[in-house]
């Protein structure tokens, strides 16, 4: 069995009473958990019956943000040696630009968790992204690309 943890950038939003019963009919998905506080953050237990792909896809299309960044944060809880980054992007224009980053983050292989020092930002600030990666798959150098052309 294994996890996922997601942050997404919208409070109280109506989730409606089919939400769990939707997931827990994907083939693959074991359980859901949510707290929908100042963010909706959702925890999902899921088999290799279902690709982390797939479980993104269907809460994007469940909320109907399939074109609108709205993560804030990840964890894919991968057991095994990782490394940790803390880095520092200057001049961050809006926050739009912080969610499109955390998801194409989340969608690069050997990325395993960020999430950044992000609450209400105001324009052209310094943001600080706190990475856990696989080294074996994905090098510190790739990383600062995906955050340099953000």
């Amino acid at each position: 069995m294994q996890e996922v943890n997601f942050k997404f950038d919208f409070d109280n939003v109506m989730i409606s009473n089919d939400f769990s019963d939707y997931f827990l009919s994907l083939k693959g998905i074991k359980d859901i958990k949510y707290k929908n506080d100042d963010y909706l953050e959702i925890t999902i237990q899921y088999t290799n019956d279902i690709s982390l792909e797939r479980i993104k896809l269907e809460l994007e299309l469940y909320f109907n943000i399939l074109n609108i960044p709205e993560m804030l944060s990840f964890d894919k809880h991968i057991k095994k040696d990782l490394k940790k980054e803390k880095i520092v992007v200057k001049d961050i224009c809006c926050e739009y630009c912080i969610k499109g980053t955390i998801e194409d983050l989340f969608d690069t292989n050997g990325i395993v968790s960020a999430y950044t020092n992000y609450d209400q930002i105001e324009f052209f600030c310094d943001v600080t992204f706190y990475i856990t990666y696989d080294d074996t798959i994905i090098t510190k150098e790739e990383i600062n690309n995906i955050l340099e052309n953000m």
